[in-house]
């Protein structure tokens, strides 16, 4: 999400919605695994197969839906997000305005709290005799 604010503050508006949508769709992969599994719909396997070969559109605005994640609207903002992303990196579209960017990071950024997602941290390196 750093990248994604610096983007924004330096008035790179694409690199900003690109950054927050690749933490928006690994956000939603675990927020989704995890209710999925609490539901016992599957094995984790099974699960991950499922989240792995289906778009982020319909994850985000049909099975979050399915399992009361936020409001419809906000689930069709996200997927909206996410066609931005999607245009911008396969060249349908060339720039990207500050309040999609905005909205993108919002987004991430609500997404983060919902799967209460953090990263990984770094282990410090182990000194060398």
């Amino acid at each position: 999400m750093v990248r994604a604010w610096e983007h924004f503050f330096a008035g790179d508006f694409r690199s900003a919605i690109v950054d927050a949508a690749t933490v928006t769709e690994r956000s939603l992969g675990a927020l989704l695994e995890g209710k999925l599994l609490a539901a016992k719909a599957g094995s984790k396997k099974r699960i991950g197969t499922f989240l792995e070969d289906t778009s982020n559109r319909l994850l985000v605005t049909v099975i979050a839906g399915l399992l009361g994640v936020e409001s419809e609207g906000w689930r069709e903002g996200v997927a909206g997000s996410l066609d931005v992303r999607h245009a911008l990196v396969h060249g349908r579209r060339r720039q990207a305005s500050q309040a999609e960017a905005r909205w993108a990071i919002e987004y991430a950024e609500r997404l983060l709290t919902l799967a209460d997602v953090m990263p990984e941290p770094e282990s410090p390196e182990q000194p060398r005799d």
